[in-house]
């Protein structure tokens, strides 16, 4: 590994209406990648304790009887609590409308165990499109979605991409421009209602060309622009644990999702588990580490894609099953940490970031 120590600050402009510059000072951040032979963390007991999957979605195609299954897997104890949201490029999906309108069905359901996400169906896609949108959508949009967030039907927004990679083949592109005044009206909606932005920001392509430097330089100017905000980088950030530690020192309100793949070629070494020859998923001892030491910033979040049908992506149609072995993988894994930063990981940080209680 090579510590970048380059340009130290950076110069952006962000539109809020009108232009402002503003400086920020990324952090010195360590490049792809690390080997994926280093060492793993040996299991453990299983972990048993109650677990949130703070990260998941249900795509357009899904039927009553798979969403009575969705909610009998809650009944069982499979997990004991779903959030939901629309995929970043949820807003292509011709049924994406129907979907969303599942999801808020089933997080309306009395008990609380599934809860929502908003934002990305109406806003990723569109201000995606051109970097200039127009007053009037800005506004409805706007308005939509805090009348959402203060009814109390959304308790975050997201999952909101501004770098979605081709990971697979025939899979969408996605990037949205920082400058964006779209996206900062997200920034701003999240920081005045308090509540989480769940955001993916692919700092590296799967053929190695790095977005790094530019990703690190954004994050550090969200904080600066709009201290109060809440921010959740999806899938532990898509980068290294010796990045995610110093993301976790500089950046107080900065969270973590935990997404657990097989895949490396698909996702160049941006995931803290190892899947190794007995099949058998081990978080690297790194990861294993960076977890017990801060287990207050991370949280379960699957990215499984309930009711999902297309062929060609990875893992192919999304059925229960599936779900039921992926949950009992995370199990395995929490199981070779430490039991209270297993337990804060499944149970503990989610309730808290998205005040669960």
């Amino acid at each position: 590994m090579i510590d970048y120590k380059g340009a130290r600050w950076i110069v952006a402009c962000l539109w809020a209406g009108t232009v402002a510059c503003v400086s920020a000072e990324p952090i010195d951040f360590v490049l792809c990648c690390a080997s994926l032979d280093r060492p793993v963390r040996s299991h453990g007991s299983r972990y048993a304790g109650p677990m949130i999957d703070a990260h998941a979605h249900l795509d357009p195609s899904s039927s009553k009887a798979y969403r009575d299954q969705m909610l009998a897997a809650l009944a069982d104890g499979v997990m004991d609590g779903l959030l939901l949201m629309p995929t970043p490029n949820h807003g292509r999906f011709k049924k994406g409308a129907q979907s969303v309108g599942q999801i808020a069905e089933l997080a309306a359901i009395p008990g609380g165990a599934i809860g929502s996400l908003c934002g990305a169906y109406a806003w990723n896609t569109w201000m995606g499109q051109q970097l200039s949108v127009s007053d009037s959508g800005l506004e409805k949009r706007r308005g939509e979605l805090e009348a959402r967030i203060a009814s109390g039907a959304c308790i975050g927004i997201g999952e909101i991409a501004t770098r979605h990679f081709e990971k697979w083949a025939g899979q969408a592109v996605l990037t949205v421009d920082f400058r964006s005044r779209a996206l900062h009206a997200l920034f701003t909606i999240a920081q005045e209602h308090g509540v989480p932005i769940d955001l993916h920001v692919e700092p590296m392509e799967a053929l190695g060309r790095s977005h790094e430097q530019t990703s690190f330089a954004e994050l550090d100017q969200i904080f600066g622009r709009y201290p109060g905000i809440i921010v959740i980088l999806a899938h532990t950030a898509m980068t290294s644990a010796a990045n995610v530690q110093r993301m976790i020192a500089r950046y107080p309100k900065l969270y973590f999702s935990i997404k657990a793949v097989n895949r490396h070629s698909h996702w160049r070494n941006l995931e803290p588990v190892s899947l190794r020859r007995d099949k058998m998923a081990y978080f690297y001892e790194d990861w294993a580490q960076l977890l017990e030491r801060h287990p207050q910033r991370f949280f379960v979040g699957s990215d499984f894609k309930f009711s999902r049908k297309i062929r060609n992506s990875p893992g192919g149609r999304k059925t229960l099953k599936k779900y039921r072995k992926l949950i009992s993988r995370y199990r395995d894994l929490l199981g070779s940490l430490e039991h209270q930063a297993a337990r804060q990981i499944a149970w503990d940080t989610p309730r808290r970031l998205f005040n669960l209680d």
